[in-house]
């Protein structure tokens, strides 16, 4: 964002920004950043839970596992206007 700004492209007029995991200074910078909010605490009770189903199994006994969470859209101004 700093890099843009540096550059004299206006926010969100010209271009759009996106960031991931809806962190505290996404919300207080400026303009303040529309982020994808992902589930910290619910990835790693998961993730904990699957090691530690598969920890005492034996290396053919294991398997590969796809767990998908819900994450949120954070519409904030980098995207005024532009995302729906």
């Amino acid at each position: 964002m700093l890099h843009i700004k540096e550059k004299g492209i206006q926010i969100p007029e010209q271009i759009s920004l996106v960031g991931f995991s809806d962190n505290i200074i996404a919300s207080i910078i400026d303009p303040p950043l529309t982020t994808v909010a992902q589930p910290a605490y619910e990835i790693g009770a998961a993730a904990a839970k699957l090691i530690l189903e598969e920890i005492d199994k034996s290396p053919l006994q294991r398997k590969i596992v796809t767990k998908t969470l819900r994450t949120r859209l954070v519409i904030r101004e980098t995207t005024i206007n532009r995302v729906s």
